[in-house]
């Protein structure tokens, strides 16, 4: 149970750092409302947290 546990905490650590409220991984460790409550607390992320984008100078071949 605690092997599951710590997978489900880096699922949710995974769907924040790619801004998915709604990816896979968490889900596949928790359904209903755990699932909610998961959903909620990452958007939390995406809606404040500022995505990082390359500028358009690092992005131009040498």
């Amino acid at each position: 149970m605690l092997a599951d546990t710590a997978q489900r905490i880096k699922a949710v650590d995974l769907a924040i750092a790619e801004h998915d409220p709604l990816h896979e991984a968490y889900r596949f460790y928790s359904e209903g409302t755990a699932a909610a409550g998961s959903e909620r607390y990452i958007q939390e992320f995406v809606d404040h947290e500022p995505v990082r984008r390359a500028s358009p100078a690092s992005t131009t071949p040498m």
